[in-house]
């Protein structure tokens, strides 16, 4: 089977770009959050260290055999949701 994939000609491996799953609503609230809080000194702010365990995988690359005549394709990906957990 691989040769007859590697002698089509059009058919490759390909590696899934990762991309963010934001929407409008959501560009929309980090928009405000940001210009409510342009004055904000960050500096008094107490930031703690995060740990993420992921419940469903790992982070790794995902690949997928791919047309290359086709555009290439893309997935979204969770961050704090589903699949992991934040502490």
């Amino acid at each position: 089977m691989w040769r007859t994939i590697r002698r089509s000609g059009h058919i490759h491996h390909a590696v899934l770009t990762k991309t963010p799953w934001i929407t409008e609503e959501h560009k929309r609230a980090k928009l405000n959050f940001a210009q409510e809080n342009m004055e904000t000194d960050w500096s008094k702010i107490v930031w703690s260290d995060e740990k993420k365990f992921n419940l469903d995988g790992c982070d790794g690359q995902e690949g997928y055999w791919r047309d290359a005549r086709k555009e290439p394709r893309f997935f979204s990906k969770r961050k704090f949701g589903g699949g992991s957990l934040m502490v």
